[in-house]
């Protein structure tokens, strides 16, 4: 796992009631329901695995849903289980989208209902809407679509009906409320709708990225994409938008569930964040949800939407099994094989520094107690995502001043271990046996690498432990 997987299981494992895990979490931007899931489970044990677990439980039932309840071809049931979102994004990588995603697939389940049990998709929007930002742009699509159909059937102004809109609208407020942060929070706290040609084509491009996932084929596949710089992605995307609208023309209700969220998300893009593959694939998971209510409802296949849903599936099992093969072959992150080595080498006791802190996360995470953190100075297990714990300043701190924060830090705790984590882009030659001189008035340290775990899929987490020379 990396950081942002476990940064959300020591936020529960360190919060000593849910009032202070709630509180802890106020810098996430993130809505509520995955920190209540994890909180009980946290009780039980400190180890990591047990968020895999929950999350594979998650992953199972939405794969049941799907096999189960989805009208869907067999071969299009296959597809999309294999697919990059269902079997890695979402399936794999331990994170709330998957449970956004179960909850949208819940809803398309029992959509039949839509009119006849009003309070079920009410509380289904609700949790949808706690799921995470992408989610709730997804909800307010399936929302919209629902609202649709009880004024079609005449159900809209029933007793039912108010009660089930009124509860989707708390979630949705209560979600809103809780994924601002604290004035003081550093990470993307601004919204800039300030017109830019260069960032509405770079909003358009994640269509394409949500629809067509296809990575550059390199160890560091995660977040690529190998129409990457071109304008190709815009000219597809555009191509795709226009014709799922067409073949949804005469299907309102199935055309709103898709559009409102795709609508959304590129206008959350253009205005606060570009987002990663995670994010963008809300793209394809409104597109299912929609093409569900559509199949579900008795309508036969379009030649044209039934080739275009197929040709997405195709491209997205390509890119799904390809990124199962890559995380089998490599660690997607390498803090596991680290810890596991420190266990292995060095005695409990030894007090572990490293930076930067947001990189630390999961070492902390794994080894499950506290580590230092040079960019902080100070001990932690998570970040909170605050300008003095967080910064653009601190992340572009030379390594001098790291390497002289740990020599008071060695002082201070000679049973201690000087991890580096670096991104690659940095630090291209670094490896076992590299040495960095650095100069003091007391004197001239060597800083030597003694062993590298590298490479990780996630470029930015490679450790190397370094041992310190006078």
């Amino acid at each position: 796992m990396w950081r942002d997987e476990l940064q959300a299981w020591t936020l529960a494992t360190h919060s000593r009631s849910l009032s202070e895990l709630l509180y802890l979490k106020r810098y996430e931007g993130h809505p509520d329901l995955w920190f209540l899931l994890l909180w009980p489970v946290s009780r039980l044990s400190t180890d990591a695995v047990l968020i895999q677990i929950v999350h594979t439980g998650l992953a199972l039932a939405t794969a049941s849903l799907l096999v189960f309840c989805s009208p869907f071809r067999f071969w299009e049931k296959a597809l999309l289980l294999f697919g990059y979102y269902l079997l890695f994004e979402y399936g794999t990588i331990s994170r709330n989208y998957q449970i956004g995603v179960l909850l949208a697939f819940g809803i398309a389940a029992i959509w039949p209902l839509a009119t006849k049990r009003p309070l079920l998709l009410g509380v289904g929007l609700a949790l949808l809407f706690q799921t995470n930002a992408f989610g709730m742009l997804v909800g307010l699509g399936i929302g919209a679509g629902w609202l649709l159909r009880l004024l079609k059937d005449r159900k809209l102004l029933t007793l039912n009906a108010l009660l089930a809109m009124s509860l989707a609208v708390v979630g949705l407020v209560r979600a809103w409320l809780a994924t601002k942060t604290p004035p003081d929070g550093s990470f993307n706290t601004a919204w800039n709708w300030q017109w830019r040609f260069d960032n509405l084509v770079d909003s358009l491009k994640t269509i394409y990225e949500g629809f067509f996932p296809l990575p550059v084929f390199q160890v560091n596949f995660w977040n690529t994409n190998w129409l990457a710089g071109t304008m190709a992605p815009v000219l597809i995307a555009l191509c795709c938008l226009v014709a799922i609208c067409w073949f949804f023309r005469k299907e309102p209700v199935s055309l709103v569930i898709f559009l409102i969220p795709a609508l959304l998300i590129i206008a959350f893009t253009f205005s606060r964040y570009h987002g990663s593959l995670r994010h963008n694939g809300h793209y394809m998971i409104a597109l299912i949800v929609s093409y569900w209510v559509y199949r579900a409802n008795g309508a036969a296949p379009q030649t044209g939407m039934s080739w275009l849903f197929g040709v997405l599936l195709v491209v997205q099992s390509v890119a799904g099994l390809y990124a199962a093969y890559m995380d089998g072959r490599y660690a997607f992150s390498m803090a596991r094989p680290l810890v596991t080595y420190l266990k292995r080498t060095y005695p409990g006791t030894v007090a572990v520094a490293g930076s930067y802190n947001h990189l630390m996360t999961p070492v902390a995470g794994y080894l499950q107690r506290d580590v230092y953190t040079l960019s902080t100075n100070r001990w932690g297990s998570y970040v909170q995502w605050k300008a003095d714990d967080w910064n653009e300043a601190r992340l572009s701190e030379p390594d001098s001043v790291l390497f002289t924060r740990y020599l008071a830090f060695n002082r201070k705790y000679p049973n201690s271990l000087l991890v580096m984590a670096y991104h690659p882009f940095s630090h291209p030659d670094v490896r076992e046996g590299t040495r960095y001189q650095l100069h003091t008035d007391e004197g001239t340290y060597q800083f030597k690498c003694v062993k590298a775990f590298a490479p990780a899929i996630v470029p930015d987490e490679n450790y190397y432990i370094y041992q310190r020379e006078r």
